[in-house]
C-alpha cells in the first residue's frame, strides 16, 4: 500500500540481477519516462523496482537519470523469490492490484527474445489503460481464474504422467 501511494495499481520492475546492467538501467529509465509522459496512467498507477542492485547504484541512477520512484534493494532475494523472479537475466514488469484486500499480480510482462527495454515498457504502457479502467475486482477475478486454470493444467499433466507410469508397471 505504501509503495502504491493510493493508486489502484503498482507496476513493479523485478529482477534478481545484482548489478545495474545496461538493460536494467534502460528499463528503469523507460519506466520513469512512461510515468512522466502519461499523466492519465500515472494517476492510477505507481512504479517501483526491486532488485539485488546496491543502493549506491540506485542513488547514482536517480541523480543522473532522474528516476524518482522507489528503488528497493533485496540482496537476499526474499521478496524476489516470492515474486517468482528466476535467473538474473529474467527482468519482469509486474502489474499488482493495490486497491483490493488481497495483493494480486494482474499482469506480468517479460522481455521477449531480442526485445529492447523500451519496447518492453511500451507493451506494458499499451496494456495499462485497459487494466486501469477495468473494475479491479474483475481484473483480480480474471487473474485468479487464469492462475487456477494454469494450476489445473499442470495437475492434469502430472496426473497423466502418473497414470502412464502406473500403466507401465502393470
Amino acid at each position: 500500500e505504501e509503495l502504491a501511494g493510493g493508486a489502484r495499481m503498482l507496476v513493479l520492475a523485478a529482477t534478481s540481477e545484482s548489478g545495474l546492467t545496461d538493460p536494467l538501467r534502460q528499463t528503469l529509465v523507460a519506466l520513469q519516462e512512461m510515468q512522466d509522459k502519461q499523466p492519465q496512467v500515472a494517476s492510477a498507477v505507481r512504479v517501483a523496482a526491486v532488485t539485488r542492485t546496491g543502493s549506491g547504484a540506485y542513488r547514482k541512477l536517480s541523480r543522473k537519470a532522474g528516476v524518482t520512484y522507489p528503488l528497493l534493494t533485496d540482496p537476499s532475494s526474499e521478496w524476489l523469490g516470492q515474486l517468482g523472479c528466476g535467473p538474473p537475466s529474467d527482468l519482469q514488469l509486474l502489474v499488482v492490484s493495490a486497491s483490493s484486500a488481497r495483493r494480486t499480480v494482474l499482469a506480468r510482462f517479460a522481455s521477449q527474445s531480442g526485445e529492447q527495454p523500451a519496447a518492453l515498457v511500451d507493451r506494458l504502457a499499451a496494456a495499462l489503460p485497459d487494466l486501469a479502467v477495468a473494475p479491479v475486482e474483475d481484473v483480480v477475478a480474471e487473474a485468479e481464474a487464469a492462475a487456477a486454470e494454469a494450476a489445473a493444467a499442470e495437475a492434469a499433466i502430472a496426473l497423466e504422467a502418473e497414470n502412464a507410469r502406473l500403466r507401465a508397471e502393470l
